[in-house]
């Protein structure tokens, strides 16, 4: 087996272990021509539990010919989906070129091809990708602004849903935002005012609740996507029970896609964003409750009149199974999703040039008061209704907040202030 694939299994083996049975496996594995039938009868006379089996099998495995690790991949593509996400983080995939919102913008390719190389592995020919150049990702060194004047409540205790399973918020390691700004553009006249407040108001938020706080402001788009190669080859999501991810830039909708402006006036498409923590690809998530808040415009239309003065709007012209699981259950590619937009589809989202957008105040403001006892899902319908009551019947524009749940099933307290050691 090449040395690098000996070098992919060991690493993971721990993780590789979590996700895979033993009877099954090690049935597969013969199948497969991975090992024989006196390897597994020597694997059973020498360890007595299927852990201890499960474990020689692993150690075993990157000792196997120059067949082994083709095998291998396709036994696990199989039947084992997670096991082959885990073994295939590696492995470069063309993402293809994204069309931009108009002809006069460039056509962005998000990651930029790596340098490949071919390695015969006897069943087939497979691609390797070398590592991105040490990318160092550091946690938000400060400040921390309070310009909204919040006080975040905390919880007395863990809550609970009577009706529905909670995901698990009760450790320390509560969770990650990962906050992206492009404030400044390439024409003047599309540069962000107010959008250091909303970065000042987020942060301090997520602070208060608990979370670790990781922000980018003013990157292109090709340094995004290696920050997010970056999150999940080193791991880091792994320890964290949620992760809420944050855009703010310009948007706008074409051909009824959703695309978002960097300040090199790059525009690329949402999805291909979102789809870097689907499960296909973000085996650190799995299971694990996704927010993502999206406050830019869907599109140009304005909602109800015109816009007044000191009022900018955003848009483009501006898992694994448990330990000691048995089974093999296939899971969905997008799960424990939920986005969450600062307006509908083909509308407008406002920003006041010296406090921020509507939708972040709002937000803000909201889970301040109620994250101590509310679900995310309820606090953001009382966002919306807080945007209402609070510009409603100020301005000539109103916006209308909307929510996408892609099997979002289960009820997020974010328990702020709370721990379970």
């Amino acid at each position: 087996m090449d040395p690098a694939h000996k070098e992919n299994i060991r690493a993971n083996t721990k993780r590789l272990l979590n996700v895979t049975d033993y009877e099954n496996f090690i049935r597969c594995c013969i199948k497969k021509e991975i090992i024989s039938n006196t390897m597994r009868e020597n694997i059973e006379n020498e360890w007595g539990n299927e852990t201890d089996r499960k474990q020689a099998l692993w150690e075993k495995i990157p000792k196997r010919g120059p067949k082994a690790y083709a095998r291998l991949l396709e036994l696990c593509s199989e039947n084992y989906p997670v096991a082959y996400t885990i073994l295939n983080k590696s492995t470069g995939k063309n993402l293809g070129q994204v069309a931009s919102v108009s002809q006069t913008r460039e056509v962005y390719t998000p990651l930029d091809e790596p340098d490949m190389k071919l390695v015969n592995d006897g069943a087939c020919l497979s691609m390797e990708k070398e590592l991105p150049s040490a990318i160092v990702l550091e946690t938000y060194p400060g400040p921390v602004i309070n310009h909204l004047n919040l006080t975040v409540k905390k919880s007395r205790k863990i809550h609970k849903n009577p009706k529905l399973n909670v995901y698990k918020m009760t450790s320390r390691n509560r969770g990650v935002l990962l906050l992206i700004n492009i404030i400044k553009f390439r024409k003047a006249e599309l540069n962000r005012r107010g959008a250091d407040n909303d970065r000042d108001n987020l942060i301090y938020l997520f602070t208060e609740l608990g979370f670790t706080i990781y922000y980018y402001e003013d990157i292109e788009p090709k340094k995004l996507f290696r920050y997010l190669e970056a999150f999940q080859m080193q791991a880091i999501l792994e320890k964290y029970e949620c992760f809420v991810f944050g855009i703010m830039t310009h948007g706008n909708i074409e051909n009824h896609q959703t695309y978002v402006e960097f300040g090199n006036g790059q525009t690329i498409p949402l999805d291909s964003i979102l789809e870097q923590f689907y499960n296909d690809k973000c085996y650190s998530l799995i299971r694990k409750p996704k927010i993502f808040l999206l406050p830019f415009c869907r599109g140009n239309h304005p909602d109800l009149g015109v816009f007044v003065q000191n009022i900018q709007h955003d848009g483009s012209l501006m898992i694994p199974s448990e330990a000691g699981q048995s089974s093999v259950r296939k899971i969905t590619t997008k799960s424990d999703i939920l986005i969450c937009y600062a307006t509908v589809k083909g509308y407008e989202s406002h920003r006041h040039r010296d406090t921020g957008s509507w939708y972040i105040q709002a937000l803000c403001q909201v889970w301040a008061e109620n994250a101590h006892d509310t679900d995310v899902e309820t606090m953001m319908k009382m966002v919306d209704t807080k945007m209402r009551e609070e510009w409603g019947n100020t301005t000539h524009t109103v916006q209308t907040a909307s929510m996408e749940n892609l099997g979002f099933n289960d009820a997020l307290f974010l328990n702020p202030g709370f721990y379970e050691e």
